[in-house]
């Protein structure tokens, strides 16, 4: 008994060592989390290529893509116990991105060979087609909790306009959201607080960090005058990287920003390293408070956080609820056919 109350008292310990990180970036081999623009954790990750960093509440866990040779798989990194495991198996995708949706514990990719976006239910251990984008090419993608929508972009290529789409999880309700003539937009980020969608807007080497509402409005934050790679948003920032010859840094914005008021602070400079991928700490449950139409997820996502392998080391039996969301769910019926 003495033994299982003091690990459980460690365990809340770590939890409350883990859970006050900024921000964290991927280099290979590592996920290293800042607080303050400090490094707060390191995990060694051995022969990967960690990108594409999600930060999943539900499990309290960094998902990832494994960029290896053409043969991509997403895992996930558990923070508390430094535990990583793989939810699909390698079948020569080309991943060049994946949102995760923790209330339906839905992972969804998009797969440059094929052009196709894939899902993968953690739930249900399946994984189909959701969207067959024959003649575009989809890159980064997003999803909103809350309405059940995905919102991806398409590269720009072979004269397709249709920069920016959407779409619900079944399949159903596809629409061009924005068009462009030149620019070349990627690295989406969602925030279901604001509304708004967070992206870079580029061409020839030059462009702008832009928000676009949920209403289709779009507005310019940032003037870039040097390529930028990677962007995630937290409560308060928008953190963006640059990347040169001989370092990478981050930087943060407010998300108050506008255009030619505010500068970017530059929050860490990391020497003879490749940034691959960002992510900030900000939790769904903070994103959707006060959000109407979201009242439903809220308690779905305020449970104590004890991962799965925690619960098999001290043999915890945690009842999971698979309550879905608050206008959209799975049911069988709907789901993508499988391939």
């Amino acid at each position: 008994m003495c033994r299982a109350v003091c690990v459980l008292g460690l365990l809340a310990l770590c939890v409350g060592i883990t859970h006050s990180w900024d921000f964290a970036v991927s280099l290979r081999n590592h996920i290293i989390f800042f607080t303050n623009g400090t490094i707060s954790n390191d995990v060694l990750l051995f022969n990967q290529n960690p990108t594409a960093l999600v930060y999943d509440e539900t499990q309290d866990r960094i998902l990832y893509i494994n960029k290896q040779s053409n043969d991509d798989v997403i895992c996930g990194l558990y923070i508390i116990t430094r535990d990583h495991k793989c939810f699909t198996e390698r079948k020569g995708y080309n991943i060049h991105s994946f949102a995760f949706d923790p209330v339906t514990e839905t992972i969804f990719f998009t797969e440059t060979r094929t052009n196709n976006i894939y899902m993968i239910s953690l739930n249900f251990s399946f994984t189909g087609i959701v969207y067959a984008l024959d003649n575009v090419t989809p890159a980064d993608i997003v999803v909103d909790s809350c309405q059940g929508y995905i919102y991806w972009v398409n590269k720009l290529i072979n004269g397709n306009r249709k920069l920016l789409e959407r779409g619900r999880f079944n399949s159903t309700g596809r629409e061009v959201i924005l068009k462009s003539g030149y620019f070349q937009i990627h690295d989406l980020a969602i925030d279901l607080h604001t509304q708004n969608l967070y992206y870079f807007d580029e061409f020839d080497g030059f462009g702008y960090i832009n928000s676009l509402d949920f209403g289709a409005k779009e507005t310019s934050l940032l003037e870039l005058h040097a390529p930028s790679t990677i962007l995630t948003v937290s409560k308060d920032y928008i953190y963006f990287t640059r990347s040169n010859e001989s370092e990478d840094t981050v930087w943060q914005l407010p998300k108050s920003a506008r255009l030619h008021i505010i500068h970017p602070e530059l929050v860490k400079k990391m020497d003879n390293v490749k940034i691959l991928g960002i992510v900030a700490n900000y939790k769904l449950v903070d994103q959707i408070k006060g959000i109407q139409g979201c009242e439903s997820l809220t308690s779905l996502l305020s449970k104590p956080v004890v991962p799965a392998s925690v619960d098999e080391q001290l043999n915890i039996t945690v009842s999971k609820n698979n309550s879905q969301h608050s206008n959209y769910s799975f049911n069988d019926e709907e789901l993508p056919k499988s391939r």
